[in-house]
């Protein structure tokens, strides 16, 4: 075996090195989901759709002519990452410690803009 190479089949100290390593890896690797959900959200408008009230699902599909069944799946992504809240999973609502940055009439305090540049700033 090569001088630094790793042993087939490693201690528990070296396993758990490798764990924590993984962990780090796919940590980075899968924080790519989170930003993607923002981005389509944000991309879609639907933030300034659903505003300070609640709107039903259907009815955002409508208004961007999507398929209700795809636009559920990114609005249910949006309520894991806590961005949007549904008590039944056909109302959404922006979740209210988010309205003061994700909604334009926060004014200053808007992100929306910020984040749609982000996200060319990925597309190069």
């Amino acid at each position: 075996m090569k001088k630094n190479a790793m042993p087939l089949e490693p201690t528990t100290a070296n396993r758990t090195s490798i764990i924590r390593d993984q962990i780090q890896v796919l940590t980075i690797a899968e924080g790519f989901y989170p930003s993607s959900v923002l981005f389509a959200l944000l991309k879609l408008e639907i933030f300034e759709r659903i505003g300070d009230g609640d709107k039903t699902a259907h009815d955002l599909a409508a208004e961007i002519k999507a398929r209700p069944d795809s636009l559920v799946r990114l609005l249910n992504a949006g309520v894991v990452l806590k961005l949007l809240e549904t008590e039944d999973g056909v109302s959404f609502r922006i979740a209210p410690a988010y309205r003061s940055v994700l909604l334009p009439s926060a004014g200053d305090n808007y992100l929306g803009n910020w984040i749609r540049l982000q996200r060319e700033f990925c597309k190069a």
